[in-house]
């Protein structure tokens, strides 16, 4: 899944940025997305070059370092050493992985293959992925009431946003709560690192919805905004709705004049 240029935010798809105030909604967002860095390197592949700024990743090696009380290398006698090895390693194997993922992403961006080109902004392609497609394809049959008829729905192979929202967050919630059962610090960190993987990826796929439902709604939007100009030119009758959406008054041209990013 590739990223998607800012669009701005609004009641009708964002009620929880409105309601929380889009600066501190956008800093919780960039807090999560800093945080939950560091798993996506052990779960992806094609990370975009920009998700892999490298302070992100020297900040998060410090914290696990400082959480594991690795510091004691320094500060106390060898002899005196209480560190935490489970962080410690994690945070090891999550240096060389990052470093990795970022000249991987830094030649992916640069090749001239049309193939190969990622995005820089790319939150990365999961390695579940893999053994998802192997699942052979099961479907259920579920009603449609609009049709009054019963359609298959698609249980398994689930999609990518399917794994990277739920699953690959439910891996670490298991994996946090193991290392907790055995007394390592690294379990907590698993458990915060999955909360901020989902509320960023929920973000990014509310995002990437709107934007392509926006498409369909445009669509609307612009047949009733020129049936209500052509009614008004005409001093004709209008219908109450066209296409499910009311067409009541000049106001609501305007409002739907904003609601295309254009001014009424």
């Amino acid at each position: 899944m590739n990223a998607l240029p800012d669009r701005p935010r609004n009641l009708y798809d964002d009620p929880i940025a409105a309601l929380i105030g889009s600066p501190l909604y956008k800093l919780i967002i960039v807090l999560c997305m800093i945080q939950s860095n560091n798993a996506i390197v052990f779960f992806r592949y094609r990370i975009g070059r920009r998700i892999m700024r490298g302070w992100i990743f020297q900040l998060l090696f410090v914290i696990l370092l400082i959480v594991s009380g690795g510091t004691d290398v320094w500060l106390k006698p060898v002899g005196e050493w209480d560190c935490d090895s489970a962080v410690i390693f994690y945070a090891l194997v999550m240096g060389i992985l990052a470093i990795y993922h970022h000249n991987v992403g830094k030649e992916l961006t640069e090749t001239d293959n049309p193939d190969e080109v990622l995005h820089t902004m790319a939150r990365g392609d999961s390695y579940l992925m893999v053994l998802m497609r192997a699942i052979p394809p099961f479907t259920v049959p579920m009603f449609h009431f609009y049709h009054e008829r019963f359609r298959p729905v698609q249980v398994f192979p689930v999609s990518e946003a399917m794994v990277q929202r739920l699953i690959e967050p439910l891996i670490l919630i298991i994996l946090g709560f193991v290392f907790t059962a055995k007394g390592s610090w690294l379990g907590f960190w698993l458990v915060l690192s999955a909360v901020n993987l989902r509320i960023v990826e929920a973000d990014y796929y509310t995002r990437a919805v709107n934007a392509y439902l926006d498409m369909f709604d445009a669509r609307i939007e612009s047949q009733v905004i020129h049936a209500i100009s052509e009614s008004q030119a005409r001093k004709k009758p209008l219908r109450q709705k066209i296409n499910g959406i009311a067409t009541a008054s000049e106001y609501l041209r305007q409002l739907q004049m904003k609601r295309l990013g254009n001014n009424a």
